[in-house]
């Protein structure tokens, strides 16, 4: 339907009503989507019932059944119901569309919204539509002073939300400082632990040094005790060369009681038989010293055997020669 710009808002409102019913809710049902979406059934059904195409028990179907979950599923349900009241049902609604919704009534119709409280439909009485009216009017400025105080709160809401969303940001930063602390916390872990590996690694290296010198202190011992053993036999050896020289320089002294040797050669054995004697406590003394360093000194055992071997084969030649 095409709109006149100098058509007679009376004329139209005839020609609407004089369109028969199926047309009528054909234009409806042809927008049937921006209708759903667009308009609010709360506004709608007091005019309805005004109108007497919507009773009380549909506005309450319609506005407040669990089973219609939003604003699209309620006012589905309400064009349902009015289709179902005929010819007036859509008429009806498309008179409130005027009051509420001009922009859809325009979308549908294709005419500018014109209210003639004089020559309205005749579906509702002058003194019901200013009542109605007065109606809407409250229950708009009850739904605008709604939408005020749910502006204030979602300011205040907002102002919350900024000064968390502010917190939050100072303990990302200050969770990013830790979290910089941490990864140089791991770092330094990270180069303790192969430090401890390293250090680990020369302790093993150490108690195997360890374990070599605890054996070869082992050997020292033992080596040390096998020299003095050896010292001991010596020294028995020796004091067994000197009796032996003593008793046999006694009878020869006995067999030869004539032939005296001189004295001063007496004289210059009995010197180099103390001077044996002195050297072997000497190296006695020495070899006892050189016990107590025990590895370092096991090269000395050999020299004082040396030693002492050679004392005995002077003595002995000592006592060849008395």
């Amino acid at each position: 339907m095409a709109a006149g710009g100098t058509e007679d808002p009376s004329l139209v409102d005839t020609e609407l009503r004089d369109m028969d019913e199926d047309c009528l809710w054909e234009m409806v049902e042809g927008h049937r989507y921006r209708i759903v979406r667009g308009i609010c059934p709360s506004r709608l059904t007091p005019y309805l019932r005004q109108a007497k195409v919507l009773g009380q028990l549909d506005e309450e179907e319609v506005l407040h059944s669990p089973q219609f979950t939003n604003s699209a599923m309620r006012a589905g349900h309400m064009l349902d119901l009015l289709k179902s009241r005929g010819k007036n049902g859509a008429l009806a609604f498309l008179e409130s569309l005027k009051l509420h919704n001009p922009d859809i009534y325009t979308l549908i119709t294709g005419l500018e919204p014109f209210i003639d409280h004089n020559n309205f439909s005749g579906l509702i009485e002058s003194s019901q539509l200013t009542e109605c009216l007065a109606k809407a009017v409250s229950s708009l400025q009850e739904e605008l002073s709604q939408e005020k105080r749910q502006k204030l709160s979602l300011l205040q809401h907002c102002r919350q939300l900024k000064e968390k969303a502010a917190r939050l940001e100072a303990q990302t930063e200050s969770l990013r400082g830790i979290e910089t602390e941490c990864n140089r916390m791991k770092r330094e872990l990270s180069a303790h632990f192969h430090e401890a590996l390293k250090l680990k690694d020369e302790l093993y290296g150490l108690s195997l040094r360890y374990s070599s010198a605890l054996q070869e202190k082992d050997l020292a011992i033992t080596r040390c005790q096998s020299l003095q053993e050896e010292l001991y036999l010596m020294k028995q050896e020796l004091r067994h060369a000197q009796v032996t020289s003593c008793c046999e320089r006694e009878q020869s002294q006995r067999a030869n009681g004539d032939a005296q040797p001189p004295a001063d050669e007496l004289l210059k054995l009995k010197e180099e038989n103390e001077h044996l004697k002195s050297l072997v406590d000497l190296e006695t003394f020495s070899v006892v010293k050189e016990i107590c360093k025990l590895g370092p000194g096991i090269h000395l055992w050999d020299i004082c055997l040396c030693s002492y071997r050679h004392s005995a084969l002077r003595a002995g030649r000592c006592r060849c020669f008395l």
